[in-house]
C-alpha cells in the first residue's frame, strides 16, 4: 500500500488495513481530512505513514489487531510527524482471524472478509 492515498486531502475515511499488508510507507502521507476509526491489521515498513495527516477539526483513531504489537502501534501514530495531528491509538478487542479460505474479523456481530 506504499503511498496508495498519498496526498488525498479530501480523503475522510480510510480502509482497514489487513495483515498481509507489509508496507504501509507515505500510505495516508497528507490525508489532512481523515477522521473516524480503522482498523490496522497489517504491519512493517511504515516510514511516515501518517505524516500530516487528520489535522482537520476531527479525530482519527487506529484501532488494532491483537497481531499488531503495541510497540509497532506506538510507531504508527508516531509518524503523524505533527503536534495538529489528532491521531489517538485504541487497541481493538477484534481479532484477525480465518474461515475456511477466507480472511477477516468480527465487526458488529458479522464476519468482515478481507
Amino acid at each position: 500500500m506504499m503511498a496508495t492515498f498519498y496526498g488525498c486531502e479530501n480523503l475522510k475515511k480510510g480502509p482497514d488495513i489487513p495483515k498481509n499488508v507489509i508496507r504501509m510507507k507515505e500510505t495516508f502521507n497528507g490525508c489532512t481530512s481523515l477522521e473516524g476509526e480503522m482498523l490496522i491489521y497489517g504491519s512493517g515498513e511504515i516510514t511516515n505513514c501518517f505524516y500530516n495527516s487528520a489535522i482537520n477539526e476531527n479525530v482519527l483513531v487506529l484501532n488494532y489487531g491483537k497481531n499488531c504489537t503495541n510497540q509497532f502501534a506506538d510507531t504508527l501514530v508516531k509518524t503523524k510527524n505533527n503536534d495538529s495531528s489528532k491521531i489517538s491509538l485504541r487497541e481493538c478487542l477484534t481479532d484477525y482471524i480465518q474461515i475456511g479460505e477466507f480472511e477477516g474479523y468480527i465487526d458488529d456481530n458479522k464476519f468482515v472478509i478481507t
